[in-house]
């Protein structure tokens, strides 16, 4: 059985972490990572019927059975991601330039985007160029947009068991549309992810992710 080690900074308070070594069988890792996605595509699809329809009443779903009969595809809380991940994979970088983020805006990125992002995709033709796209002093959408936490799931599945590298990785890409509270959900998120490779304890999964937003 092949084994993948890992060096591991855990979130235990605001201004302290423990380092810790942990062997994961590579068989394991794939699986959650695969499990991951496979739960970003089901919430994301299997969501869209109920997107918009509850505002003064929350809705009600009875016999809900998670699938995908109609296969898979990205939609706006993917397909951000998704277009960084195929270029990091094609040039083996982690934290692509930002410049190359703006090109890839350009170039892939102009239809079905919203609020936040929509208003950053427009501060790109006028010639800013991230992270000031996601500066609140010029983007009125960035300092409450929820993209910070719905745009960087995948980047935890990046660095499973290292929520520390997953924070910062995501915090790179969400900070092109949004700054402020809505970067510490990515914090959030991003550290919850990577620690539930190692944790199995919710309530500690939730503590490592709101130690590492106040950071």
């Amino acid at each position: 059985m092949r084994y993948l080690f890992i060096l591991t900074a855990l979130f235990t308070a605001p201004s302290l972490f423990a380092q810790q070594a942990i062997q994961v069988p590579v068989a394991e890792i794939t699986d959650k990572i695969r499990g991951g996605l496979l739960g970003q595509m089901l919430g994301n699809l299997n969501g869209i019927p109920h997107e918009f329809k509850y505002f003064r009443e929350p809705g009600s779903v009875e016999g809900y059975v998670p699938a995908l009969p109609e296969g898979a595809w990205t939609d706006d809380d993917t397909d951000f991601e998704w277009v960084y991940i195929c270029e990091m994979q094609r040039r083996r970088t982690l934290l692509l330039p930002y410049d190359t983020i703006a090109a890839l805006w350009k170039s892939r990125i102009n239809k079905n985007i919203w609020c936040s992002n929509r208003y950053a995709r427009h501060l790109l033709d006028m010639g800013f160029t991230p992270p000031e796209t996601g500066d609140p002093r010029l983007n009125p959408w960035a300092a409450f947009n929820v993209s910070g936490q719905f745009l960087c799931e995948t980047f935890a599945l990046l660095a499973p068991a290292m929520p520390q590298t997953a924070a910062r990785t995501g915090l790179h890409y969400t900070r092109v549309a949004i700054g402020g509270e809505p970067a510490q959900t990515t914090q959030l998120f991003t550290t919850m992810i990577a620690t539930a490779f190692m944790e199995n304890d919710i309530d500690k999964i939730i503590a490592a992710g709101a130690a590492s937003s106040i950071r």
